[in-house]
């Protein structure tokens, strides 16, 4: 279970007292009416699998806002045991992708890359290009595909984690992993070999999952809409058509649908 209590944003270097003693104090009564809730239909809150976060304070460093976990006076407890806390970018797995409470996806680009070199030591031990073609449908396009409508990769991210099984497989259908990537990725129908590029399979999945929620509302649609306001509020603009004013947004999952 992750808990954003609150909140806070101060000009000074340390967050005052008060503040985070308002802070544990919400973060006690929201575990407190989460154990109640389980325990009164019988549950029971599993400390070992759970902890809390905050993002009470933040740091500008290389152009981004970093989340910095506050120095909370005391621990909240659940009968008198610590609950755990973890910085904001902790990364838990969440509907099979692995973020943190912050957006960070450094454990997610970590485990897509092993899952791709894995692939590409299995696919290096094939010998018939038929067997490699049946493997990149097979196994490549929905292992590595799954997420990208969830993830915020940016392009080199992405290509970093096609890279080992891309290889491989070119290895085994044309003989020649150095092959050109707009070939590669070209469609078929200009003489493209019409593989998939993860980057544009992400940025297409992201766009199709915006235009269903906007145009048939769901329990998500209220959260994009705020998303996009809030974006087009920090660019200045009604709409975003120069893609060079995404790189001084704050990163978030509509700065990365490009």
């Amino acid at each position: 279970m992750i808990v954003t209590p609150s909140l806070m944003y101060s000009d000074q270097n340390d967050t005052p007292e008060h503040e985070l003693d308002r802070l544990h104090q919400r973060a006690q009564t929201i575990l407190n009416t989460w154990v109640e809730l389980l325990r009164s239909t019988g549950g029971e809150i599993s400390i070992e699998k759970s902890f809390w976060t905050t993002c009470a304070r933040w740091e500008f460093k290389r152009g981004k806002m970093i989340p910095k976990l506050p120095t909370i006076p005391r621990d909240i407890r659940v009968d008198d045991q610590p609950y755990p806390l973890r910085p904001p970018t902790t990364c838990e797995r969440y509907l099979g992708v692995r973020v943190g409470i912050s957006g960070e996806m450094d454990e997610e680009q970590k485990f897509r890359l092993a899952q791709s070199r894995q692939l590409a030591s299995a696919i290096s031990s094939i010998h018939d290009r038929h067997e490699a073609a049946i493997a990149y449908r097979t196994y490549y396009l929905p292992m590595l595909c799954y997420p990208l409508q969830i993830t915020t990769f940016t392009a080199n991210q992405l290509k970093t984690i096609q890279s080992p099984s891309i290889n491989a497989i070119l290895t085994k259908l044309v003989s020649n992993r150095h092959f050109p990537r707009d070939v590669v990725f070209g469609p078929a129908e200009y003489e493209g070999l019409g593989l998939r590029s993860l980057f544009l399979v992400q940025g297409h999945r992201q766009l199709q999952a915006m235009i269903t929620n906007l145009s048939s509302p769901t329990k998500t649609t209220p959260l994009l809409q705020t998303l996009l306001r809030y974006t087009y509020l920090e660019a200045g603009t009604a709409t975003i058509t120069n893609k060079r004013i995404l790189s001084y947004l704050t990163p978030t999952w509509v700065t990365y649908t490009e």
